[in-house]
Parts: structure tokens; C-alpha cells; sequence
């Protein structure tokens, strides 16, 4: 009832059921779903990838990341993972394939930057740069500017710190709204206390 029409989940939330709940109501087309998974296991991620169509009752999912990605030689150990992404999306289940690198910066933003199978990143992103491990928020920028001219999607997770800055939310969601590079952002809010506040500040 509030307009969200983006759902950020993982098989590790808990949290598919509540978006099965959600498309008894919504259209699938009018709702964004990105789902993420940290298996490396082919296997593992095959039926994680099963679970989640299953749980949340949908023949496609808009974009399956590999969950939370450090550095490059967690990334490289992840190829295989990322190739049977690929695949799904050959088939049209996935309609594209990203990274997120949690709290993580440095080498492995120009590492997912080259790669051509990740499509979108979500990265760790506030005002403060508070909790970045890796780099400086002004050289994490740097980082977020140059995926953008590479035309990577670029989604902006903990902008609110898990709530941390709740209290603060117009300050810091005016900052982040004003930056051209981040097409989508991932509150990090974790209550319906938080919802409704931020709900009211971007509405009025």
C-alpha cells in the first residue's frame, strides 16, 4: 500500500514468502525482484536457484546476483556460479546477472566492472561511507562513476545503514538521490517504523 515496487532478497533472508504474499496482490510486471545467492556449487546454486522460483512463485526473476563478492580472487573462484547464471538467463528465467560487493571496495569494483557477465552491481553506499571496507567513499564514487560510463546497472545498498541513520533519512537519501550514476537504491531499513518515516519523507 506504500508503492514499493522493488524487492531486494537472498535465500539466506528468509524473506520469499513475504514476496509470494506480495504478488497476490501486485502484478509480476509492476514488481523488480533481485534475488542473491552466495553458493560457488553449481549444484548448490541449481537448487538454490529452484528454491527461489519456487518459494516465491515466479517463472522469471529480474536480476540473480552472486551474493557478496570481497575481492578478486573471490570472484574468480566464482566463475562457475556465474556461468550457470548465464545459462538461466539464456533460458529467460534471469533477466539479468549482477554482483553485490556488500561492504567491500577497492580491486574488486574494476574487477566486476570488466567482467561482461555482470550486468548490475549492488554496492555498499551512504553519505559517510561509514562501515566501507577496502577505500575512501570519494574513491568508491570514482569506482561507482567509471561502472556507470561502462554501462553497468548500479543499485546502492545501506544508505540508511540498517536504520543507523533513520533519524537523519532526508539528509542522507537527498544525497544519494542526487547522484546520477545509482539508478535504484536499497534503503537498508529494518522495520515498519522505518518504512512509513521513509515513506513519508520521499511522498511530501
Amino acid at each position: 500500500s506504500l508503492g514499493v515496487n522493488f524487492m531486494d532478497t537472498a535465500n539466506n533472508y528468509g524473506t520469499f514468502s513475504h514476496i509470494h504474499a506480495a504478488l497476490k496482490s501486485i502484478r509480476r510486471e509492476n514488481l523488480v525482484i533481485c534475488s542473491k545467492i552466495g553458493f560457488k556449487d553449481v549444484k548448490q546454486v541449481r537448487e538454490a536457484l529452484e528454491l527461489c522460483f519456487r518459494s516465491i512463485n515466479t517463472d522469471y526473476i529480474d536480476i540473480m546476483m552472486t551474493h557478496g563478492v570481497r575481492d578478486i580472487e573471490d570472484l574468480e573462484s566464482r566463475d562457475e556460479m556465474l556461468e550457470e547464471l548465464c545459462r538461466w538467463k539464456s533460458r529467460g528465467a534471469i533477466r539479468a546477472v549482477g554482483a553485490s560487493t556488500h561492504i567491500y571496495t577497492g580491486p574488486i569494483m574494476p574487477a566486476l566492472i570488466d567482467d561482461p557477465r555482470i550486468e548490475v552491481i549492488l554496492t555498499y553506499y551512504n553519505k559517510t561511507g561509514v562501515g566501507l571496507i577496502g577505500g575512501s567513499i570519494e574513491e568508491h564514487y570514482q569506482h561507482i562513476q567509471r561502472a556507470h560510463s561502462a554501462g553497468k546497472g548500479l543499485m546502492a545498498m545501506k544508505v540508511l545503514c540498517e536504520g543507523y541513520y533513520y533519524r537523519d533519512a532526508m539528509e542522507h537519501l537527498q544525497h544519494v538521490f542526487s547522484i546520477p550514476e545509482i539508478h535504484s537504491v536499497d534503503l537498508g531499513i529494518i522495520n515498519k517504523e522505518q518504512v512509513t518515516l521513509v515513506d513519508k519523507l520521499l511522498n511530501h
